[in-house]
């Protein structure tokens, strides 16, 4: 399954699949992936983690 996920003013891909029993979601683009039981929680996580991502790479150029 394919869905959109917006952060910010941007989006991305959410990719989503089931291993297991466990539901697991990639953001192509960034190269970000999370896990969850469900749909809505891998997705949710894998928000939080490429939002976190982008985050520290924000950070990362202002340091330099």
């Amino acid at each position: 399954m394919q869905q959109n996920l917006m952060i910010g003013d941007n989006v991305y891909t959410a990719k989503i699949w089931k291993e297991h029993n466990v539901y697991i979601a990639e953001c192509p683009e960034l190269g970000t992936s999370s896990s969850g039981k469900t749909i809505k929680s891998a997705r949710l996580n894998l928000k939080e983690v490429t939002r976190l991502y982008l985050e520290g790479g924000s950070q990362g150029k202002e340091k330099a």
